[in-house]
């Protein structure tokens, strides 16, 4: 697994400035935006992806230099800017919610980024070409769960899937690894998966 050799002293300053910016981004337009879709706003207050979680994912992964990863969900972006920080990562992001899509925006400006943003409904959208997608699976109610999994399975047979939470069906992907990880809020499955190539 490569990473990218970055001065220790830059990369802690990169990451302080990061989660400082993240920690006081609040907007009454973000909120706005939220109750417009109809979503409850707690789903979105859990907090972020903890970073030892990430961590546990990109080497799970095995995500390295140049890696293309698809969060769906994004939200603020810290899990795109800590893997492309930390790992060297190309992040891509797709959100719904304009005003957290601006804040991703703004994160990858702050660290000096090269990211993509994807702003829209990820049933709707198009998903690019990845090599890694990290779905937040507690963030998607169980109406878009069918949706998502039609998504997926259009991924190429080589694109990993690691999946907090929510288990996907093994006769369409093949389960690779699980591991229980710590969240704020409790334990949860992190799961890696691959499509199947020939789905059952």
């Amino acid at each position: 697994m490569a990473t990218v050799s970055v001065n220790r002293a830059v990369l802690t300053w990169r990451l302080a400035v990061a989660w400082t910016w993240l920690w006081h981004f609040s907007s009454d337009q973000m909120w706005y935006e939220i109750r417009q879709l109809g979503r409850v706003a707690d789903s979105y207050t859990q907090g972020e992806t903890p970073a030892h979680v990430l961590r546990v994912i990109a080497e799970k992964a095995e995500m390295g230099l140049g890696t293309r990863v698809l969060d769906i969900g994004c939200g603020r972006g810290s899990a795109l800017a800590y893997w492309a920080s930390v790992f060297g990562a190309e992040p891509i992001g797709i959100e719904e919610v304009p005003a957290l899509g601006t804040a991703t925006r703004e994160l990858f400006k702050c660290l000096s980024i090269s990211g993509t943003v994807i702003v829209g409904d990820f049933a709707e959208v198009e998903w690019p070409d990845v090599d890694l997608i990290y779905i937040a699976g507690t963030c998607f109610s169980p109406s878009a769960v069918g949706e998502l999994q039609r998504r997926l399975l259009q991924s190429s047979a080589k694109t990993k899937i690691a999946v907090i939470t929510l288990e996907l069906p093994t006769t369409l992907f093949d389960l690779v690894d699980a591991v229980s990880v710590r969240f704020p809020w409790g334990k949860s499955m992190l799961r890696i998966y691959e499509p199947r190539l020939n789905p059952v």
